[in-house]
Formats: C-alpha cells, structure tokens, sequence
C-alpha cells in the first residue's frame, strides 16, 4: 500500500504573509468610508433612509408608508442627547431600523451595514448625503452672492436660510 505523506494546504486558508499586521489595514480599508467633512445627523438619516427602502426580494416592495418618518432635526436632537451623555454615537437599531454603524469618528465602518444591505450599500447613502451637502452649500453661496448683488433682497436670502 501506498501512501502519499504530502499534505495538501487548503486554500480557503490564507497564509501567515496575507495575515500580517502589515496589510491588515489595507483589508479593513475597503470597508472605510470617509464621513470627516459631513453633518452626523444627516448620515444617520440617509443610512436610515437607505435601510427602509431596502427589500431582499425584489418581487415585494417595502411598504414605507408603514415605518414612522425620521427628519433631520429627530436625527440632530438623537446625536445631541447621545454626545450629552457622553456616549458613543453606535446605532445598532435606530428608529426601528438595523443599522449597526458608529459615527463617532470621522470614518464609517461599512462591514456589517453592507452585509446586511448589501455590498456598497453604505457608501451608496453616504454619497447621498455629501450630494445634499454640496447641494446646500451650493444654494448658500447663491444666497451670499444675492446679498451682495441684491441688497434690496437680502431679507429674503436670509428667511431662506432660515428656513433650511
């Protein structure tokens, strides 16, 4: 009888060299997402918003008519009591959605987001709200340029600053 005493390396595990503390941050870096320039309480409210139009069948649509609605002022008065109370902002469930993000860097964390929504998901919402953001800026600086183009106006450019 013959035996072959050759030991077959599986290949579903990775070896020692791909393991390094070296390229461990380049393994986590896929899942980062950048939120440093971005207003809390509106990445909060598109990934909530990414969360409830999110169906796993796409042959049964969500029924968001069902789910309460969040605006940004609920989000902004959330994050204020949590920073109040000095915790943490890490949102496993928030408003009766699973999240399971933490915006208490400047980096989000997209693993278990994503796994639950799909790859992508995260970043999608995210760039959501940066669009919004440069969209808002965009109409500040409108409004500043009224100001000074427009004097006679310039109550009307701050009641609609106002009002944002």
């Amino acid at each position: 009888m013959i035996t072959d005493t050759k030991v077959q390396q599986n290949q579903k595990i990775q070896s020692p060299i791909e393991d390094s503390p070296q390229n461990a941050s380049s393994k986590f870096a896929q899942y980062e997402v950048s939120i440093a320039n971005l207003s809390k309480p509106l990445v909060l409210k598109c990934l909530w918003e990414n969360a409830v139009g999110f169906s796993s069948n796409p042959g049964i649509p969500m029924v968001p008519a069902l789910t309460p609605k969040l605006n940004i002022k609920d989000a902004e008065r959330f994050i204020q009591e949590c920073l109040h109370k000095k915790q943490r902002l890490y949102f496993d469930y928030f408003f009766f959605q699973l999240l399971r993000v933490d915006l208490t860097t400047g980096t989000l964390m997209t693993k278990d987001y994503d796994s639950i929504y799909g790859i992508g998901s995260a970043k999608k919402a995210v760039e959501k709200a940066r669009k919004i953001t440069d969209e808002n800026n965009d109409l500040k600086n409108d409004l500043d340029e009224l100001r000074v183009e427009c004097p006679e106006l310039s109550g009307l450019a701050t009641e609609l600053t106002d009002t944002e």
